[in-house]
């Protein structure tokens, strides 16, 4: 229901538009026109091409048949015309400005509407005479009188790409003008928007016409269209003072703006009825003072959103915007005029960046992807800022020093190159890394947060890292929210969320920079890097920590269940050698285990040569001969991991322990080998035939089951398989597991 009213204003609006296009193409079909589609100004002469023929226009004449198709000398043709000046007029190469408030004075001004009420008056008829000569002859050669017939209608198929460029801009200004009315008729910053595209269109309107005339225009139509041009160009640049006057926020007071209207008013008026000099009150002129207004109303208005990042990100865009387009305009067509020399490009294409700051105003208005519109002003105006160097060093190149256009384009390349491009790179480092946070500081952070001892410190180092990086002007817990959500932009870029992850609280963040700028799109991906790297960072302490609870864990289980236990056996052994024996089992226990602690390397060669030296101090205390032959293993520097060499080293002892205590006295023979990365350890024993009795029986055949067990259990864990057999009166243990991974 609430949205009849704009849907009507916008149909309204819409149809006057729909009106004025066709009035406009109206009026501009209704020249009368020759064959003759373009005439071209170069080294002030008139040029045009007629079958094929590049030809300099002289003179227009009424069609004459003593004229017509002869030879005729330039003075011949002024004593003709100095008795009949209606017959013709010599052409100047002013006749074809696009703009005649471009002409020097008013004298210029007022010859100019003469001749083209004469020219236009020679269109009137079916036919029109045009006195020629070759383009690059001598002013004295003879001139050459070609007969053309006038058509009563433009067809428009033949209308030049510059009145299409200025229709274009003044429907597309006008449209979005109309839009913007439509929804808010009564928001002052609006109607200001809405009378600037009004002025933009006007002007673009009517230049469109009169700028693309074919020879000429009517005075009485001409004039008017001048004057229309004019009036809606100030209009443009009135709005436009007054929307910085007030928007983003209010600089100025409305009713000190009321004098530029007045003001502008007058300056119409006096250049109108040339009752000024023409150098105070030619549009031009005008047209720099508004855009000095303009600036220094930008400049305030920086200075007051200093602390409102989202009108600041409004300003840096309508500042973009008017520095593309009046700027443009001012520079290249209106400085060149005052100056007093060429324009450096037509004003049909000026209006394209005219167009350009209306486009440029709706986004900054509309708030659209408000949060990255500061940055984007930035870049492109850098950009922008290179082509516009090139253009203005070519242009002084070619007005001051008057060399030729390829040359100073050259110096112009050259000299951006050797001042401009290192100052580029200077400015890019200080506006847009000078923010950017350091990689390794970024780092830093980050790990600090993941290795806080608990999660009351997590959180506040988690707030810190964010505070350092962003600075914004508020953080705000807002509760816990799903892990493994993204950060994302709010209020349009005013706040950040950054949700919880790894236990940490969901975060949000208000005004970057201390209020000086709008969260983007980049602090977002910023962001959600940090959080994937404390993420990161937490689980590999998770799993560090829990690699480590483990090892504990081991480590006091062998502490426990093996050194004890040896040491419980020596403390209850009723026998010296017995006790001693435990005693050397429980250090070459707790040597081990050290040396897992301390993370040295273990050698097989070595770990054989500790066992070997181990085993035959054992069996020659107890009687027994420890045959075990040096071998493959006791070469090389193959290195084992604690699992390995602490588990290949129990089961040995376990085994030998069995064939001390229940063999027979005699040789034990130990064999190792090593094939492909695969280890073999067989321990055989002679062991008696007669079975235990008593007490003695029971007790040794569970002490070998224990034992069995134990070697059993320490085999899985070494990934390796365990055999034991008895006979013949041999008894035999014969362990294989892999020291590495096979060879690929």
């Amino acid at each position: 229901m609430h949205l009849r009213a704009p849907l009507f204003r916008l149909t309204i609006f819409l149809g006057v538009i729909v009106v004025i296009c066709a009035a406009v193409l109206y009026v501009t079909l209704a020249q009368r026109v020759t064959d003759i589609q373009h005439v071209e100004v170069s080294d002030g002469k008139a040029l045009v091409e007629l079958d094929g023929q590049r030809l300099q226009l002289v003179a227009l004449l009424r069609s004459l048949p003593e004229f017509s198709e002869k030879l005729i000398d330039r003075s011949a043709l002024e004593q003709h015309l100095a008795g009949a000046p209606a017959d013709g007029v010599f052409v100047d190469s002013s006749d074809f400005v696009e703009e005649p408030d471009m002409l020097p004075s008013y004298t210029a001004l007022n010859a100019f509407f003469d001749r083209q009420s004469v020219i236009n008056g020679l269109l009137e008829a079916d036919e029109i005479a045009l006195a020629v000569r070759d383009a690059d002859s001598a002013e004295n050669q003879a001139l050459r009188v070609e007969t053309l017939p006038v058509m009563p209608s433009r067809p428009i198929g033949s209308l030049p790409s510059a009145f299409w460029i200025q229709f274009g801009a003044g429907f597309l200004t006008l449209t979005i003008a109309a839009f913007f009315m439509a929804l808010k008729p009564s928001h002052p910053p609006v109607v200001a928007f809405a009378m600037a595209g009004v002025g933009v269109a006007g002007a673009a309107f009517s230049a469109g016409i009169y700028s693309t005339r074919h020879m000429a225009l009517d005075p009485a139509l001409f004039v008017p269209l001048s004057a229309i041009n004019q009036f809606f160009t100030f209009t443009f640049g009135v709005a436009t003072i007054y929307l910085f006057a007030i928007y983003p926020v209010v600089v100025m007071r409305r009713k000190w703006l009321w004098p530029v209207s007045v003001l502008s008013l007058v300056f119409l008026l006096l250049y109108r009825m040339q009752l000024a000099p023409h150098d105070v009150v030619s549009t031009q002129n005008v047209i720099m003072l508004m855009l000095v207004a303009i600036v220094a109303l930008v400049i305030a208005q920086y200075r007051a959103t200093r602390q409102d990042p989202a009108s600041r990100a409004v300003l840096l865009w309508l500042g973009l915007s008017v520095i593309m387009g009046a700027g443009a305009f001012v520079i290249f067509v209106a400085v060149p005029v005052v100056l007093g020399f060429d324009v450096l490009v037509t004003q049909s294409v000026a209006f394209i960046p005219l167009a350009g700051i209306y486009v440029g105003t709706a986004l900054a208005i509309a708030r659209f992807r408000l949060f990255d519109l500061g940055r984007w002003a930035y870049r492109i105006l850098l950009y922008a800022a290179t082509i516009g160097l090139l253009f203005a060093i070519d242009a002084s190149m070619i007005m001051l020093l008057r060399i030729s256009p390829t040359t100073s384009l050259a110096i112009a390349v050259a000299l951006a190159g050797i001042a401009y491009l290192p100052l580029r790179d200077f400015f890019f480092d200080r506006i847009f890394r000078s923010g950017m946070p350091d990689l390794a500081e970024l780092y830093r952070r980050t790990v600090s947060v993941a290795l806080q001892p608990n999660a009351v410190a997590r959180d506040a180092a988690w707030i810190a890292a964010l505070d350092t990086t962003f600075s914004p002007m508020h953080i705000e817990r807002t509760g816990r929210s799903a892990e493994n959500v993204s950060p994302v932009i709010l209020d349009e870029g005013e706040k950040m969320l950054v949700p919880s992850i790894g236990g940490l609280p969901t975060l949000t963040l208000s005004y970057a920079a201390q209020g000086r700028r709008l969260f983007n799109n980049q602090d977002a991906a910023l962001a959600g890097e940090l959080s994937a790297l404390i993420v990161t960072t937490i689980a590999d302490r998770t799993s560090y920590e829990r690699g480590v609870e483990e090892e504990r864990h081991r480590i006091a289980r062998d502490l426990h269940d093996e050194v004890g236990s040896t040491l419980l056996s020596g403390l209850h052994a009723t026998e010296e050698a017995r006790r001693q024996e435990c005693i050397v089992d429980a250090l070459s226990d707790i040597r081990q285990i050290a040396s897992g602690l301390a993370g040295r390397d273990v050698t097989l060669a070595s770990l054989v040569a500790q066992m070997r030296h181990e085993s035959r101090t054992r069996a020659e205390l107890q009687g027994f001969t420890l045959d075990w032959p040096l071998n493959e293993t006791d070469e090389g520097a193959l290195t084992l991991p604690y699992r390995l060499h602490r588990n290949f080293h129990a089961i040995h002892r376990e085994a030998l322990s069995n064939a001390l205590n229940h063999g027979v006295p005699g040789v034990i023979r130990v064999r190792s080998s090593l094939r492909e990365q695969v280890l073999s350890h067989e321990i055989v024993n002679t062991c008696s035939t007669d079975e235990p009795t008593g007490s003695d029986s029971r007790s040794d055949a569970q002490f070998r089951r224990m034992g069995s067990r134990n070697m059993q259990a320490r085999a899985e864990q070494l990934g390796g398989a365990l055999q034991s057999w008895q006979s013949g009166g041999q008894h035999g243990v014969r362990l294989e597991f892999a020291v590495a991974e096979p060879a690929q």
